[in-house]
């Protein structure tokens, strides 16, 4: 079995604290790596590897996916298509606006939140109300759109602040 092997990275040690998830992430097959023996967890995480994973969670076929994409800079024939075109069918995705999904960019927080309620809805999973942001010092920071994702995820515990601020539009790391 996959979970029981030895994992194929010389760059994660036993003994860091992000080791269980690599592990996890690894065995149930919804992150691999960046090869030859690299996994990478300090590196920051693109828009197309967290909608990959995502369509890992979901254990959905995804297969020609990539034919209707409704982004103009996404197009079938790259490893991540599927995906991509499996989550805006799905309205886990809309882009960045402009008919741009912008693959290759670096995911920010909020967007990772924003993915991420749209995922459980998906899911139907159904979530407390998220209508207040005066938990964190930078709230008044947060776009309109920012306030739901960000609080659906801080009161259930998907994710968490720095220092008493969420920084939304930080990029996001493999383990943040």
């Amino acid at each position: 079995m996959k979970g029981e092997e030895t994992l194929p990275f010389n760059d994660i040690a036993s003994d860091t604290w992000y080791y269980d998830a690599v592990k996890t992430a690894f065995s149930e097959g919804i992150m691999n790596g960046k090869g030859e023996g690299v996994f990478d967890p300090t590196a920051t995480i693109t828009r197309a590897e967290v909608v990959t994973a995502f369509a890992r969670i979901a254990c959905v076929n995804i297969e020609g996916k990539s034919n209707s994409l409704p982004f103009s800079d996404t197009v079938p024939g790259q490893w991540y298509s599927d995906s991509v075109g499996w989550a805006a069918e799905n309205c886990i995705v809309n882009g960045r606006g402009n008919d741009l999904f912008s693959p290759a960019d670096k995911i920010t927080r909020v967007e990772i939140a924003q993915i991420l309620l749209n995922f459980l809805e998906y899911t139907a999973i159904d979530l407390p109300d998220s209508s207040k942001t005066d938990s964190f010092t930078d709230s008044d920071t947060f776009n309109g759109w920012m306030i739901k994702p960000i609080e659906a995820v801080r009161k259930n515990g998907l994710m968490q602040g720095s220092n008493g601020k969420f920084n939304p539009d930080f990029w996001s790391n493999y383990f943040d």
